[in-house]
């Protein structure tokens, strides 16, 4: 514990965030120094505001796009409609595949090309071209782990179907790009350009959209940060603190997602009760060369940006319950992925339609799609509905190496290491040439460490790096086995250097944009859980209701199977043969699935998908902790007259598990009457909700941040200190019945040993000031929402540190309710502030007995034009709870209709 923690002034509601409340989302390896090329943007700026709003104007509105009248395409096959509602939501229709997925690319690079162009930089390792020195340290990641080589190679696997769809896309963008400037495709090119940066796109390729899906893989990949944190975590505090710090889930208390079944042989049976085993654990390599090793890759990966988001509150809700639990007696479905914030958000809405449904033309569905990939990610079609949460498979795993020159040791041997080439181009700048060196088990994350004493023009020591490399004092080592290199144990009497490789299943490629493609087009459950056998990464809990009353749920992912000296907790050894893969993976039919279970619910949220004591493959350990399923499960449970209106109600459910759980002892505390007791006073009648009114919930949760600060962060190794997360619930409610556990005790303060209610009198005490000094000192006029604000960034010029760009693309000043691990999941960090960082990226209820009943709401508008009515008019509807109307039949959606885009073949044919 620390005794101390310094609060900021509170700023404008409506200005951007400030630098303790702000979500740390920073431009694609980007850092706090102003890039230096925005000078000239600023310059332009200032020209164009003395130039008048008309210049102004201009600049702004010429990259929108035409959304009525007509406009030749050339090479579609027939005419093609895209009709838009009041939100500028697409629905398309064609009389051919093909026409489908080319208008849908000409649509996504009409609404979002800058985006577009963006993610292929940046899963190419190419944002250095874009962006100069500040982007290499992402590129020289991405450039490592060879996402645009996997994507290369998965291309020739694909089916001929998926393939002409990824192709038609492509033809669709290139016809958008094709003759308009880049300054006619967004603002923000007008804005490089005259930074100085000569730069045409490229035309698009299928391979720039199956790259998208290794992002998508990267940023939910599972348990890398809880395995480096173990090991770290354990080298600081010792294997039996280190433990209570990393609960298993109670699946007692808050049960799994499947609730019956195990396997049978290779496949898994829904109506089977195996009984249930035991779990076994394995250390981790120990030593100084070790830790050092893993602290300098956990810094490295940081460098990567954050596309979908990252930490602890990237998560999901999603749940079906069938017709017994529904006031109409069909199945309702329900989706709400939470990821990291950003502007333009994640996702874009869409609607898919052949004109006549038939076995040429056979696509007819509407949803959640990536710009820059062809298809509907999450959605419905006419037949069908289905969600995703990410399941967190254990899919990666870092191996500790024994690394000599060009050569690693493995079961005694010497082996050399593979090694490939990589030149970056940096804008202004020299091209950056490097070696990847891997072992058997993958690239050697350990050298983009090393890279910094190579690179004379880039000081890699700067802006996230390695100043993020944790310190660990050596004064809490000495309980731990020190060894400053890896011996040689073959007899030779030789010494290694510590290296540390990844091995992840999303570095070897498979055919995953199939199932995307078959997604679509399923309409059962049998082609429903065919098309998602080839879902390899990112593993995922699939939801799934039909229009004949069946609902369901899938586990998917392509999970690999240790040797028994591997868990999978904590970095294994890999000079040892005992802990490598053995080549095979959990096959599909063995993964938990079911259909209509005995509950009628089927509740995801990121908890365990099974007991593992009854089931024998293994997942991972790293599950959530079951707050947010627990509470879905109860509030649906509790009503057999579920309506999409009241599914929609669930997700913004603010019901706090940490209030429940803390504020009975701070309740306890004894503080002064008068000025301190005010917050305690709130806390007497809360009734645990966080809404953005509650003076109550902003009490709390500044007392929780000081809480985590004061009992964890005197120990651990920086960078890992509590962020509030789920997992920060399972621990806190175990350490708080023990007033004199161990963690009470600020070992900073010598002579004085610490108890629970000294720890918590100091963090009430704290938030008190807190409070008092960003909002006021009348406890009746705080408010949560006022400390957690929704502010939303560009990614790239949102980030570049001049006042006048960031206010052309960033937008902020939402206050909103919820919080980490509750089930309206607006996360925050502690270790930051209050403000949001991950959240609910869009919101659906899908009623399966009438397709015109659905609502979605999407967490920003479909436009990525700054300025246009559309960029973010949903964030509007989604910060008060509200949704738009998701018609789906062809009648509806012409009612609906705002704009009508005709798309013609060329007459030149």
């Amino acid at each position: 514990m620390t005794t101390t923690m310094v609060e900021g002034s509170s700023s404008s509601e409506a200005a951007p965030a400030t630098a303790d409340d702000e979500a740390t989302h920073r431009a694609p390896g980007s850092g706090s120094r102003a890039l230096r090329w925005v000078a000239g943007i600023a310059v332009l700026v200032a020209v164009a505001l003395v130039a008048g709003l008309v210049t102004s104007v201009v600049l702004v509105r010429r990259p929108w796009p035409q959304t009525s009248g007509e406009l030749e395409l050339s090479g579609l096959e027939g005419e093609v409609q895209v009709i838009r509602d009041d939100a500028g939501i697409p629905q398309i229709y064609a009389d051919s595949m093909h026409d489908l997925m080319m208008a849908q690319g000409f649509v996504h690079a009409q609404d979002r090309f800058f985006e577009m162009d963006v993610r292929r930089h940046a899963t190419a390792g190419r944002l250095s071209e874009l962006f100069g020195e500040d982007a290499l340290e992402s590129d020289l990641v991405v450039r490592t782990l060879g996402w645009r080589e996997v994507a290369e190679q998965e291309l020739t696997m694909l089916r001929p179907a998926t393939r002409s769809a990824l192709d038609a896309y492509a033809e669709g963008v290139n016809g958008y790009l094709a003759g308009r400037s880049s300054s006619d495709t967004a603002l923000e090119y007008t804005l490089l350009d005259v930074s100085g940066l000569d730069y045409t796109p490229e035309k698009w390729t299928a391979v720039d959209s199956i790259a998208w899906l290794k992002a998508m893989a990267w940023d939910l990949r599972g348990n890398l940060e809880e395995e480096i944190g173990r090991a770290l975590t354990t080298a600081a505090v010792g294997q039996e603190a280190s433990d209570t710090l990393y609960p298993e889930p109670d699946l007692d208390a808050r049960r799994p997602i499947v609730e019956q079944g195990g396997l049978v042989g290779k496949e898994f049976d829904q109506d089977i009760s195996p009984e249930r085993r035991g779990l076994l654990q394995r250390p981790a390599p120990r030593g100084r060369a070790t830790r050092e090793a893993l602290s300098d890759v956990r810094a490295a990966l940081a460098a990567v940006p954050a596309l979908l988001g990252e930490g602890d509150g990237i998560g999901s809700n999603a749940w079906v319950v069938d017709g017994e639990h529904t006031s109409t007696g069909a199945p309702i479905l329900a989706n709400d992925p939470h990821l990291g914030i950003s502007l333009p958000g994640v996702w874009t809405q869409v609607g898919l339609h052949c004109r006549e449904v038939s076995s040429t033309c056979p696509l007819d569905v509407s949803g959640f799609s990536f710009s820059g990939v062809p298809g509907v990610v999450i959605g419905r079609n006419a037949d069908i509905a289905w969600g995703f949460t990410n399941l967190g498979p254990d899919v990666t795993d870092l191996f500790v190496e024994r690394v000599s020159g060009d050569t690693w040791q493995y079961a005694g041997e010497t082996r050399p290491l593979l090694t490939r080439q990589e030149t970056i181009e940096v804008r202004d700048g020299d091209p950056v040439e490097f070696t990847v060196r891997s072992t058997d088990h993958g690239p050697l994350l350990s050298d983009l460490a090393a890279l910094d004493e190579d690179l004379d023009e880039v000081d890699l020591t700067e802006d996230g790096l390695l100043d993020q490399v944790s310190e660990i004092e050596e004064g809490g080592l000495d309980a731990v086995e020190e060894v400053d290199d890896v011996v040689d144990d073959t007899g030779s009497g030789g010494l290694w250097d510590a290296g540390v490789s990844l091995a992840w299943t999303a570095l070897d490629p498979q055919p995953t944009a199939d199932a995307l493609f078959a997604l679509n087009l399923a309409h059962d459950w049998t082609s429903f859980r065919a098309a998602l056998s080839d879902f390899a990464v990112p593993g995922q809990n699939v939801v799934y209701a039909d229009r004949e009353g069946h609902i369901g749920y899938q586990a998917t992912g392509r999970v690999p199977i240790r040797r028994a000296g591997n868990d999978g907790r904590a970095p294994a050894a890999g000079w040892r043969a005992d802990t490598s893969w053995t080549g095979r993976y959990v096959e599909y039919d063995a993964m938990p699935h079911v259909l209509d279970p005995e509950s009628g619910i089927i509740a995801t949220a990121n908890q365990a998908v099974i007991d593992p004591r009854r089931y024998a493959p293994h997942l991972t350990d790293d599950w959530d902790q079951g707050y947010r399923s627990s509470r879905i499960n109860d509030l649906l449970a509790a009503d057999d007259e579920l309506s999409v209106e009241r599914m929609g109600a669930i997700q913004l459910d603010d019901w706090s598990a940490i209030g429940e759980i803390l504020t009975p002892y701070l309740l306890d505390v004894t503080l002064p009457r008068g000025y301190y007791s005010d917050g305690q006073r709130l806390l007497r009648s809360w009734n645990f909700r966080q809404g953005p009114d509650s003076g109550a919930a902003a009490y709390f949760n500044v007392v929780w941040r000081e809480v985590l600060e004061r009992t964890f962060a005197d120990e651990l190794p920086e960078g890992l200190e509590p962020d509030g997360s789920d997992r920060w619930f399972a621990v806190m409610a175990q350490v708080l019945p023990r007033s004199a556990d161990r963690w009470w005790d600020d070992v900073e303060t010598d002579g004085v040993v610490e108890s629970r209610d000294d720890i918590l009198r100091a963090s009430m005490k704290a938030a008190r000031d807190v409070l008092t000094a960003r909002q006021s000192p009348n406890a009746e006029e705080w408010t949560w929402g006022a400390l957690h604000r929704l502010d939303l960034r560009s990614a790239t010029l949102g980030e570049s540190g001049v006042g006048p760009i960031e206010w052309l693309f960033n937008r902020g000043g939402w206050k909103v309710g919820g919080g980490g691990s509750l089930v309206n999941a607006t996360g925050w960090d502690a270790r930051e502030g209050y403000g949001v960082v991950t959240a609910p990226s869009m919101r659906m209820v899908v009623p399966m007995d009438d397709p015109d009943a659905a609502r979605w709401i999407n967490l920003t508008g479909v436009s990525g034009h700054a300025f246009h009515p559309h960029y973010t008019d949903q964030t509007d509807l989604w910060a008060r709870g509200e949704t738009l109307p998701w018609v789906f039949t062809a009648d509806a959606v012409r009612d609906a209709a705002d704009d009508v885009l005709t798309l013609t073949p060329s007459s030149g044919g």
